[in-house]
């Protein structure tokens, strides 16, 4: 399918995006025959249902999501520490395991730290990862066989800086690894599949840590209730910003709105219902 020489050939049905070409270079072990032999077999046109594709695709998911979670990290940290949580841990399936999995992934990360926090919720890196994906820029980048996996993702780093600036800052952490962290998922799956061990016998991805096997298992179990919570955690905190900016606006243009009837508006806006006796939100 390709030459050491020439960049891989593209199949527009499964496109690999840089975090994926990063993870065959990891895989490989920077090895360009191994990296080859694994782009065809993922791509092989006889595995019409694209299993194996999946699989990469998913690991590269898995990892995107593990960055959201370091993200708003602080966040749950503290609702976790201070009770604003319980409600959420002991109504939703998995919620424990989901809590005790997340405490165990972020201890893995204790001194992680961005170089400057977003000053809100307008500009988080949040919202620019799911514009970035969405918007198709994490499959821009075509990569040369021969880079190394640092090389393709500073490449995306660079491809993301203009627009999305602090996730370009999140994907050039030393600390966050995008790629060995879908490697770390890779791995997860493959152990906890043998039919994919079989079709990729020549596979030996980096092993993870503690947290991220732990993540793993809850993102393949019940991604819907990660997601859930990643969710609800966001939408609180966008709500507190856009009461604190609907009560500024009011006093500069001389208005005399107070913040229960901001509250009202602005979760009006947002689609939310209010007070009743539906399950509490985060």
């Amino acid at each position: 399918m390709m030459l050491n020489n020439m960049k891989p050939e593209v199949d527009p049905d499964r496109p690999i995006s840089p975090v994926c070409a990063a993870l065959f270079h990891l895989v490989a072990n920077g090895d360009p025959g191994v990296r080859s032999r694994l782009h065809r077999l993922v791509l092989d046109p006889a595995d019409a249902v694209a299993d194996r594709w999946q699989f990469f695709r998913l690991a590269e998911r898995d990892a995107w999501k593990s960055v959201e979670l370091l993200l708003l990290k602080k966040i749950i940290c503290r609702r976790f520490r201070e009770g604003d949580l319980d409600a959420w841990v002991q109504l939703t399936p998995f919620g424990e395991d989901i809590q005790s999995g997340l405490e165990t992934f972020f201890g893995d990360y204790e001194g992680l730290e961005f170089p400057s926090d977003p000053r809100n919720f307008t500009i988080c890196a949040f919202q620019e990862l799911r514009a970035a994906r969405l918007s198709g820029e994490l499959y821009a980048e075509r990569t040369d066989v021969a880079e190394s996996a640092a090389g393709i993702m500073e490449r995306l780093a660079a491809a993301l800086q203009e627009r999305f600036p602090h996730l370009a800052q999140v994907v050039r952490h030393p600390e966050v690894n995008v790629a060995a962290l879908a490697c770390s998922f890779l791995g997860c799956r493959l152990r906890t599949n043998q039919e994919m061990q079989e079709g990729l016998p020549f596979i030996s991805p980096v092993s993870a840590g503690i947290g991220v096997t732990e993540l793993s298992m809850l993102m393949q179990n019940w991604p819907a209730a990660v997601e859930e919570l990643i969710g609800d955690v966001y939408a609180d905190a966008e709500l507190t910003r856009r009461l604190r900016l609907a009560v500024i606006m009011s006093r500069e243009s001389g208005g005399t709105v107070t913040r229960d009837e901001a509250r009202i508006a602005v979760k009006a806006d947002l689609g939310r219902a209010s007070g009743g006796t539906r399950r509490p939100r985060v």
